[in-house]
């Protein structure tokens, strides 16, 4: 008499359950790793692109809003090509301030806005107090601290 093949549910049963929770797992590292390594968008910065189609005339600056006498040059400077920010002699606006990497940020100009971007900094960068990881918006009036230096994005008419 032939010997009955000896097939068992359980065996397949752990079968799917494994792969299911590494399935699972998968899945759940997954998300961890794009909720903690993706951009800031506009919407959790607290800036709005709405106001962009009606901008008053002038043009953009970034001026220091307190710790002004730490800044070189201290009226600020006007945003019409990209900038360098840093303690660096080569950098377009310098802090003094140990706290501030020799290259800190980089900011591209736009029409209406500029982008701002951290560059890797030991310290890091603030926006609206919220630390900028890669580039984010600046609109008209935004702040960013760099160390105890603050900035703030303005429209001067010419």
């Amino acid at each position: 008499m032939p010997e009955k093949a000896k097939f068992s549910n359980v065996p397949l049963f752990l079968y799917i359950a494994k792969f299911s929770l590494l399935g699972l797992l998968y899945l759940a590292v997954y998300f961890a790793y794009r909720q903690v390594f993706r951009p800031l968008s506009r919407s959790e910065t607290g800036l709005s692109t709405e106001r962009f189609q009606d901008v008053d005339p002038g043009r953009l600056w970034i001026v220091p809003s307190s710790g002004g006498d730490q800044v070189t040059p201290s009226e600020g400077m006007l945003c019409e090509t990209p900038l360098i920010i840093g303690r660096g002699a080569d950098c377009d606006l310098t802090i003094k301030n140990p706290f501030t990497s020799l290259r800190h940020v980089r900011i591209v100009p736009h029409s209406t806005h500029c982008e701002l971007e951290d560059l890797e900094t030991a310290n890091g960068t603030l926006l609206e107090s919220a630390p900028v990881q890669g580039k984010v918006l600046l609109e008209e009036g935004s702040c960013f601290n760099i160390g105890d230096v603050s900035f703030r994005l303005v429209r001067k008419a010419d």
